[in-house]
């Protein structure tokens, strides 16, 4: 039998005693009520990625497996896929404020972040998006789609007061 390994998707290290006061710092205003612009005032976390060893154990594998060449990003939701038909399980990391991660499978326990290379770390105006979620397309992708055509991302755009859906490219 297979043994599930879990990826984990981080946002912030969140303090309460660094963590910037009401009403200070860069704000907007989402119906009328102050919130704080996005992430950027706080430090990120680290995607972690784990490693099934079986009978309820797991091993941290992050660094080995190329996750912590990743830092610095904002991550909400992961999605897996083969986005390049390989028949390897590659993970898109939906980010906010920060480019997408697109870890590519390399076939020996390692990823190799592709996003900006295949072109779904950015918009199409090469823009940072406020990633809130994607998934997989429900519709059959074959190899002759592109990447764009197999994902459906959710951006908070334009920001701050409307959410739509949103092809990447």
């Amino acid at each position: 039998m297979a043994k599930l390994d879990l990826a984990v998707a981080n946002y912030v290290h969140f303090d309460l005693a660094h963590t910037p006061v009401p009403g200070q710092g860069r704000r907007l205003h989402v119906e009328g009520v102050p919130v704080m612009c996005g992430p950027r005032g706080l430090q990120s976390a680290p995607n972690i990625l784990f490693h099934n060893l079986g009978g309820g154990d797991s091993r941290d594998v992050s660094k080995a497996s190329g996750f912590e060449k990743t830092n610095g990003h904002y991550c909400f939701s992961i999605t897996t896929l083969d986005y390049n038909n390989d028949g390897w399980p590659d993970l898109y990391f939906a980010c906010d404020s920060t480019p997408s991660i697109l870890y590519r499978n390399n076939h020996d326990g390692t990823f190799t972040d592709t996003a900006a290379e295949v072109g779904v770390a950015y918009n199409e105006d090469g823009r940072e998006q406020a990633g809130m979620g994607s998934t997989r397309r429900l519709r059959l992708a074959t190899a002759t789609r592109s990447l764009q055509d197999k994902l459906l991302r959710r951006h908070l755009y334009p920001l701050p007061h409307k959410a739509t859906e949103r092809s990447p490219m």
